[in-house]
């Protein structure tokens, strides 16, 4: 067993000096990837929060118009109100199977009903907001994981009045 630990040991070593290990070097791009979209999203969720709550005003995330899959985000007294695209609103050949629906339950999102025609979630506010990075890291996980959204495809966000 020591000689395992003294392996990898020895592997670190060698492999430190160079940052990475061998092959590896998609992964920091991939997670530099992610955590660009996340601060991106999550600015945009803090410019929202920031507003008055009175003042009717949302953003619209959109990532593949042709398929048809967005966010939109909409700040409510207590919070922000999240909504992300259901079947309904996806092109034909994109609509979401029964396992993406079920993992969207699993990401906390609410199955669309009388209050909303898509998945929604209420994501509450304490005032100082400096970052909403978990919901943002929700929110990107969400894209990824149920609707295939790779962390490289162009996200498009536009604040909206009214």
């Amino acid at each position: 067993m020591a000689s395992v630990w003294i392996g990898i040991e020895v592997w670190r070593s060698r492999h430190s000096e160079a940052g990475q290990p061998p092959g590896s070097s998609g992964v920091a791009a991939r997670r530099g990837l992610v955590r660009e979209q996340v601060n991106r999203i999550s600015d945009a969720l803090v410019n929202l929060a920031a507003g008055p709550a009175d003042i009717p005003r949302f953003f619209v995330l959109e990532v593949d118009e042709r398929r048809g899959i967005f966010a939109q985000f909409l700040r409510t007294e207590t919070g922000i109100w999240a909504e992300i695209v259901s079947s309904q609103f996806l092109a034909p050949w994109h609509r979401l199977t029964p396992d993406q629906e079920g993992m969207l339950i699993e990401h906390g999102w609410l199955a669309p009903d009388e209050v909303s025609p898509n998945f929604h979630r209420e994501f509450v506010i304490t005032p100082p907001v400096k970052h909403l990075r978990g919901y943002a890291m929700l929110v990107l996980d969400t894209l990824m994981h149920v609707y295939g959204v790779h962390e490289s495809d162009p996200i498009t966000i536009e604040f909206r009045d009214g």
